[in-house]
């Protein structure tokens, strides 16, 4: 069965991310797997607050299962790594752990934040290095016909005009790369509408996103650069994931 694996930090990245691909390859029959490295526990606790502060992790779990049943994620990986520290685990561990989930899962996809972490944010960046690594080291490893392919999350071409800002962002991060697959996900726009939704917890983000005029496509296409293979000169953009 063919299988997608996305590898985020934070219980929500999926549902500001791909969300509705992830819905959608779930409706095509892909095999849905995902990591989440953090319980979120550093986040808000919405508004009206879901939560205490001692609370959050064990509710921001929930909602993140809640989200995952209405993306159809199949298999789910909520790790233990204290929110904000991915920056400081050992990177051998991560990228480890990652791995042996690459070779149990053999995924055709997989899909992950790019270097710059969306906004410099350092768990993003620590995920993505991680997760970079371990393909590598999977693709050195295991030779295949077809090859697995590794996208990264990447803003919209408007948007990278108009950076996301964020006082938790690392000013030296390097900025977005351009997407190369663009994907309409218009009809699964509900989807993700309804898996931001679980993570209530974090409505002032995602409410603020959602009010934006400047983010008109959000919701309806999903942005991607393709890390591996390299897109060659004058490759024209991805539409869809699988043919």
């Amino acid at each position: 069965m063919t299988t997608v694996l996305s590898v985020w930090a934070h219980p929500d990245d999926e549902s500001f991310g791909p969300a509705a691909l992830l819905r959608a390859l779930h409706e095509a029959n892909i095999r849905n797997v995902m990591i989440t490295a953090t319980h979120g526990e550093q986040g808000q606790l919405g508004d009206p607050p879901q939560a205490t502060r001692a609370t959050l992790a064990a509710v921001r779990a929930k909602e993140l299962r809640q989200a995952c049943a209405i993306m159809g994620i199949d298999r789910l990986e909520l790790w233990d790594y204290a929110d904000g520290s991915l920056k400081d685990v050992d990177a051998s561990e991560l990228r480890e752990r990652i791995l042996a989930l690459i070779v149990a899962e053999q995924p055709a996809v997989v899909i992950t934040f790019g270097p710059d972490g969306i906004y410099g944010h350092p768990d993003h960046m620590a995920i993505s290095a991680a997760t970079t690594q371990a393909f590598a080291q999977y693709i050195a490893n295991h030779a295949q016909d077809v090859p697995p392919r590794l996208y990264y999350v990447t803003p919209s071409p408007d948007m990278l005009e108009q950076p996301i800002e964020n006082d938790a962002g690392d000013p030296n991060a390097p900025p977005p790369l351009p997407p190369t697959a663009l994907i309409d996900v218009s009809a699964y726009a509900d989807a993700k509408l309804a898996a931001l939704k679980a993570h209530a917890t974090q409505n002032g983000d995602w409410g603020k996103m959602l009010s934006d005029p400047e983010r008109g496509d959000w919701l309806t296409c999903v942005y991607l650069h393709r890390a591996y293979p390299p897109v060659a000169a004058n490759e024209p953009p991805e539409t869809e994931l699988f043919a």
